[in-house]
């Protein structure tokens, strides 16, 4: 219902007063509803970017963390010295170095898996990969 049509249904001075009186009270309701949605979002959003959540997948998405615990504090923490970069000055030569390693311990994780496969393929014999092309 419009506001239009509720004023002009209004008989007299007492209804037109309840009236606004109504009106003031829900939209203070929704001013502080709306107030603190706000802040629980900011809050929320504090928590996942300080690495203090863990990012959980939607259906249909795939879930972020799949590394082992290092890779996940290296991630973390290079995407928390990325923001501070994007948000502030340059990094310094501590935060550089902090950078460098977490890069490392990444490059190490994945130079090791990516061994292992090539490994794993390599042991595989001919049979066995004539199989599984036919398969397909």
């Amino acid at each position: 219902m419009s506001i239009e049509l509720m004023l002009n249904n209004c008989k007299n001075d007492i209804e037109l007063r309840a009236f606004a009186s109504a009106q003031q009270k829900t939209l203070t309701q929704l001013m502080k509803k709306n107030k603190q949605l706000e802040d629980e979002i900011t809050e929320l959003k504090k928590l996942v970017i300080n690495g203090a959540l863990p990012v959980i997948a939607g259906p249909g998405q795939e879930i972020l963390h799949l590394g082992t615990p290092e890779q996940e504090i290296a991630k973390r923490e290079i995407y928390k010295l990325h923001q501070r970069s994007l948000d502030e000055e340059p990094l310094m030569l501590e935060e550089a170095k902090k950078l460098e390693i977490y890069t490392k311990v990444l490059s190490a994780q994945y130079k090791e898996k990516a061994d292992k496969m090539i490994r794993d393929v390599q042991e595989i014999d001919a049979d066995s990969l004539l199989a599984l092309v036919e398969s397909k």
